[in-house]
């Protein structure tokens, strides 16, 4: 059973490495393609600085998700070696 979690929680980091990866190339290209012929007699840069830096801030927020999800990983198998623990302990204790 906590390998099946450890694989759903694999599966949850790298789906939201997959989001940061993917907003920041749609970020990218959407954003620089969209808006450069859209806006370009007005203001260019702003045209591309506004919808890149708001792909790029969900992208780095996925990221952080990802990150935070790595670092907050419980031990594999712990309930497992928790039960074995318990055991080894009992089993000392009857034999001293």
């Amino acid at each position: 059973m906590e390998l099946e979690e450890g694989w759903i929680r694999l599966a949850a980091i790298l789906a939201w490495f997959l989001v940061a990866v993917f907003c920041a190339g749609l970020g990218i290209v959407f954003a620089a393609l969209f808006f450069a012929l859209l806006l370009w007699d007005t203001n260019p840069l702003l045209a591309l600085a506004i919808p890149a830096f708001l792909f790029l801030l969900v992208a780095g927020l996925a990221c952080r998700v990802a990150i935070r999800k790595v670092r907050s990983k419980p031990r594999f198998f712990a309930a497992s070696l928790a039960e074995l623990e318990k055991d080894r302990q009992q089993f000392t204790s009857r034999h001293e």
